[in-house]
């Protein structure tokens, strides 16, 4: 069945700021003793990410996320609830959400970071799908990290599941990055950076606040 669909990207898109730093940050301040043995595995994940000439994002991540085994369920719906939603959501992004749901779109939320605590946000935000990273409870990643032709893998699974065939002329995607993001952009006509500086042909700028 032919589906209009809008895929949004969630850091720097949706919110300011990267959700992962949120997360290592809020869980030092929550159980400081417990993740400080984790600096060691962040401190050698950072210097391999550098010496990588910083390509390698699925080592630092990897050391960043190794904070989840501090943490339990009810931890990480906090997280997901309480800090994550306290920081600046975009009027706009929340507003184009309702106008996408309104006009009968499906609406992806696609991203990166963890699907750990991105599902929790599923009914706050109103997405019917989210795709992210996905990790063990020790914080290693399964798999892929979700970005560039990945998201277009994982969205391709989902679509086979729902038997969904995107309507490619009336679809809607919008991203900050070209280079996380434009796969899943091109996967649909109308597409939106989110506050670029850059000015793409076949891309429509907006700013969002």
């Amino acid at each position: 069945m032919e589906q209009k669909i809008a895929f949004f990207d969630f850091d720097k898109t949706l919110r300011g700021g990267d959700s992962m730093f949120d997360l290592l940050i809020w869980s030092l301040k929550r159980y400081p003793t417990k993740i400080i043995p984790s600096f060691f595995r962040l401190t050698l994940g950072s210097l391999k990410f550098i010496f990588s000439g910083f390509k390698n994002i699925s080592v630092l991540k990897n050391s960043i996320f190794s904070v989840v085994r501090y943490l339990d369920s009810d931890d990480i719906e906090y997280f997901s609830k309480n800090i994550l939603l306290k920081k600046k959501f975009y009027k706009n992004g929340l507003e184009e959400i309702d106008n996408c749901l309104n006009e009968g779109y499906k609406i992806f939320l696609v991203s990166a970071s963890p699907e750990k605590y991105l599902k929790p946000l599923k009914d706050i935000l109103k997405v019917d799908e989210i795709i992210g990273t996905i990790i063990d409870d020790k914080g290693n990643i399964i798999g892929n990290n979700c970005k560039s032709f990945e998201k277009v893998r994982r969205i391709d699974e989902i679509l086979k599941e729902r038997n969904w065939k995107i309507d490619y002329e009336n679809s809607k995607g919008f991203s900050d990055s070209l280079s996380a993001d434009g796969p899943m952009l091109n996967l649909v006509k109308n597409r939106y950076l989110i506050n670029s500086k850059k000015r793409v042909d076949g891309y429509n700028n907006l700013s969002w606040r």
